[in-house]
């Protein structure tokens, strides 16, 4: 039992490694950018990266956690080799089609009117961050593989914007070498699961392959999706109403907000595979073991809250250069957000998805999700931009309460089953 917590333990550790690879280490390239671009120019890159983000979620298909499941619970290297198949020809499909659909925000928001070139590098560094095979390391517990490959991704990103990229020549150097490092480690990354799998290889294309496994991925696709209505579609959504400079703010403040809000699910994911092992097994500890996760996200949830609130002058200063006081305005009033999605993501994780319930945890999204739209309209209507941020605070207290209500009547109904 040592043992095992030791691994778990190590992997958590590797997961967040990887994550802040990719997300929290690019924070460092927001005080270069606000500081060497324009203010216009500074909010279409960040858009541009929050629509990248967006649309990679419709390609990810939310495979990082169904095929995460499926790879954990494969018994032999084939098996697993035919889950990757059909996994990365779904990708590849869903990448594809997410290109006409990105070119159409060329005629729908206005942020790319002047850099129409973002709207490609949106495209494609989403399809490229989602084309990574997460969860065959992620199942098969080799973490350090790409958290690796990610923290040498970002380091080469920072080096070389920071080096190359001028005011003259920002048009073009920068979305070269945003992109560049996110194809090269992608490449890798597949490269190295080809090589893992070794006699077991991995199929060709085929439409029937890629369909399969959308099947298989369409309930936690949903899920994902639903999700990404009340919390990243309320910056595409502000894109539309807003100028480059308030978008610029907010954007930078939600980058910080994904940031730190990332290594909870991350830490949900790197447990993910163990308890649902442990529930395979019938282990009888699983019961224990989810009240100790659940009061450990908690209190990192209202620890987080509380730094979030108190740095925000100072980090968005530091940071964000011309548009700091608004972007702190927006992180005080994302920070109330933190203890909620602290609690939802230990439920989902660690409950309703172990058990199978992705049903049950979409209804609930759902709602929040088609409650959000109007309310962030309304909201952003009358408060500006900052009502994409109360409008996101208020659906995720509303979300945590309910799933702790259903998961209270889940347990007391177990309980009397139990009794009788």
């Amino acid at each position: 039992m040592g043992k095992a917590r030791d691994a778990l333990a190590v992997n958590i550790l590797v997961a967040n490694v990887a994550y802040a690879a990719r997300l929290v280490m690019p924070l460092l390239l927001l005080p270069v950018l606000a500081h060497r671009l324009d203010v216009a120019d500074y909010g279409v890159y960040m858009y541009a990266m929050a629509t990248a983000q967006w649309l990679g979620l419709f390609i990810e298909f939310g495979f990082n956690l169904s095929a995460t499941r499926q790879v954990s619970s494969a018994l032999t290297s084939n098996a697993i080799a035919f889950i990757a198949t059909d996994t990365q020809n779904a990708r590849l499909t869903l990448a594809a089609g997410t290109s006409l659909p990105a070119l159409g925000l060329l005629l729908w928001s206005p942020q790319f009117a002047a850099a129409p070139q973002w709207v490609v590098v949106a495209w494609a560094y989403g399809a490229l961050s989602a084309l990574v095979p997460q969860y065959y390391f992620q199942g098969t517990h080799r973490l350090r593989d790409i958290a690796s490959a990610e923290l040498v991704s970002a380091i080469a990103t920072l080096g070389l914007v920071a080096s190359l990229v001028t005011q003259s020549n920002q048009a073009l150097m920068l979305p070269l070498l945003v992109l560049a490092p996110r194809l090269v480690t992608t490449c890798y990354l597949t490269a190295r699961m080809h090589r893992l799998l070794g006699d077991s290889r991995i199929g060709t294309y085929s439409f029937t392959s890629a369909r399969r496994s959308l099947s298989v991925g369409l309930g936690l696709f949903k899920f994902q999706i639903y999700v990404s209505l009340y919390t990243s579609f309320n910056l595409i959504l502000a894109g539309h109403f807003f100028s480059p400079t308030q978008i610029g703010a907010y954007a930078s403040a939600d980058r910080i907000m994904r940031a730190g809000l990332g290594f909870f699910s991350q830490i949900s994911a790197a447990i993910f595979p163990k308890f649902v092992a442990m529930r395979a097994a019938g282990d009888s500890n699983l019961a224990g073991a989810r009240l100790i996760a659940i009061a450990g996200m908690l209190s990192l949830g209202v620890i987080g809250a509380a730094i979030t609130w108190f740095a925000a002058p100072a980090l968005s200063r530091i940071l964000f250069g011309n548009t700091h006081e608004l972007a702190a305005e927006i992180l005080r009033i994302q920070a109330m957000v933190v203890p909620a999605i602290a609690i939802s993501s230990a439920i989902s994780f660690h409950f309703l998805l172990v058990d199978g319930q992705d049903s049950r945890l979409n209804r609930v999204v759902l709602v929040a999700a088609a409650a959000n739209v109007p309310i962030c309209m309304i909201l952003m209507t009358r408060q500006g931009v900052q009502g994409g941020a109360v409008s996101w605070v208020v659906i995720e207290w509303a979300i945590a309460a309910m799933l702790i209500t259903m998961t209270l009547l889940q347990h007391n109904t177990n309980r009397t089953k139990e009794e009788k």
